[in-house]
């Protein structure tokens, strides 16, 4: 059986000739999780200096 066309002749002799695949489950595309980014750090009040902090000798003195 021809047709002409090579690649339908092909196409046919594969279905009609070779043993189908079998049916696979369908794969599940399942979403990555979203990360909340962390908000910003307030910039009001996080300044908290430690006691080896320079600044803080000339307050103490009043100079």
């Amino acid at each position: 059986m021809s047709t002409g066309n090579l690649l339908a002749d092909c196409e046919r002799w594969c279905r009609d000739t070779l043993p189908r695949r079998p049916v696979r489950t369908a794969l599940r595309v399942v979403p990555a999780p979203v990360e909340v980014p962390r908000p910003a750090p307030l910039r009001r009040g996080t300044f908290r200096p430690g006691a080896d902090w320079p600044g803080l000798a000339a307050l103490r003195t009043g100079s």
